[in-house]
């Protein structure tokens, strides 16, 4: 009898590595709204200094 090797994965190491995708994919996610997030609340910040500054009267 002979015994043959597998490369097939379990189904536990298939539900592990889709977990640990889930979880990277989740993080890069957030990493990046997160950066999003803080370039937009600088822009529109920018923005509404600008647009205060030249509707307040200048002397």
């Amino acid at each position: 009898m002979t015994t043959e090797l597998s490369n097939t994965p379990s189904i536990v190491e298939i539900h592990d590595l889709v977990a640990r995708a889930k979880k990277e994919r989740n993080e890069y996610i957030a990493k990046h709204l997160s950066s999003a997030a803080a370039k937009l609340n600088a822009a529109c910040r920018s923005m509404f200094e600008v647009a205060a500054s030249k509707l307040s009267p200048s002397h």
